[in-house]
């Protein structure tokens, strides 16, 4: 799948004002729409490993949560994310891309997120 079938999977099933930034080979910056309570926009990243592609948030989340709410930013935030496929490697939420279901992958992953901030009492 090229970045433009990526866009337009991401568009469709998030949004159509999600755009990607090529970083470098295989490193893209998601933009989406969604944002912390306090303007500071979800970091989303895709990038393409030997097995596949991949969306982290490289521990962005945890690390804005810490800043907000410090007092729960240290729980377990694995019972959140757990049933949605996304997982959390010691702060930093990865999310495998099954067989090119793009679009899923980041509605999937974009709410976990949320379920996150929500479950830290962020607005």
């Amino acid at each position: 799948m090229n970045v433009d079938e990526i866009l337009a999977s991401f568009r469709e099933k998030v949004g159509s004002d999600v755009e990607i930034e090529p970083q470098r080979e295989g490193r893209f910056i998601v933009h989406t729409p969604f944002a912390f309570g306090d303007g500071d926009h979800y970091v989303v990243v895709l990038h393409q490993t030997d097995s596949g592609w991949v969306l982290t948030d490289e521990g962005h989340t945890a690390m804005h949560l810490s800043y907000c709410a410090p007092d729960t930013a240290e729980g377990d935030s694995g019972s959140v994310v757990r049933s949605t496929g996304v997982r959390n490697r010691r702060g930093e939420l990865l999310l495998e891309v099954g067989s090119g279901d793009f679009g899923d992958a980041l509605r999937t992953f974009v709410g976990a997120i949320n379920c996150m901030v929500r479950s830290r009492g962020e607005k």
